[in-house]
């Protein structure tokens, strides 16, 4: 469920949803982002090259830590959200967006719209198995009848990034 990809209960999943709403609704990033295109004018060259550094780092890991945490079991709330919170960002550079931040993205955008994740089934059928050996039963199915080890799903960070 939704609440498990969140730390497991359901109080850090409202939790984390209210941050992420607050991110789409706010537009919190658009804050790194003039940090890292403003120049202050009371600090020396190098520590305002130091400053927007840091605000692009953190930026980058701003989005990259957006679009990780959306899974496919989540409302579409959250990709909502998500979606709004890097778009903000991506807006607010005017189409001049630092390269450190399209490769945050491209590597979302570049594993594509589908992914395979381990098939659940066959987790649970390999356990079957390995406890009817350990009993030294035979196995409840044969092993023609086992499911793939592999599934493909959508990629959900592939959906947030790709807008």
């Amino acid at each position: 469920s939704a609440e498990t990809s969140c730390g497991g209960n359901s109080n850090n999943y409202e939790h984390y949803f209210r941050i992420l709403e607050l991110l789409s609704e706010v537009k919190i990033g658009v804050v790194l982002v003039e940090l890292v295109r403003s120049t202050p004018t009371d600090l020396d060259p190098s520590a305002e090259d130091e400053l927007r550094q840091e605000a692009l780092e953190i930026l980058c890991d701003l989005i990259r830590t957006i679009i990780t945490c959306v899974h496919v079991d989540h409302p579409p709330e959250v990709a909502a959200h998500a979606e709004v919170a890097v778009a903000a960002c991506i807006e607010e550079f005017d189409g001049s967006v630092p390269v450190q931040v399209l490769d945050e993205i491209l590597v979302f955008v570049g594993a594509g719209p589908i992914q395979w994740v381990t098939n659940p089934a066959a987790v649970r059928a390999a356990a079957a198995v390995a406890l009817a050996k350990k009993k030294r039963q035979p196995p409840p199915f044969p092993q023609s009848e086992m499911p793939p080890a592999q599934i493909q799903q959508t990629n959900p960070q592939y959906l947030v990034a790709a807008k």
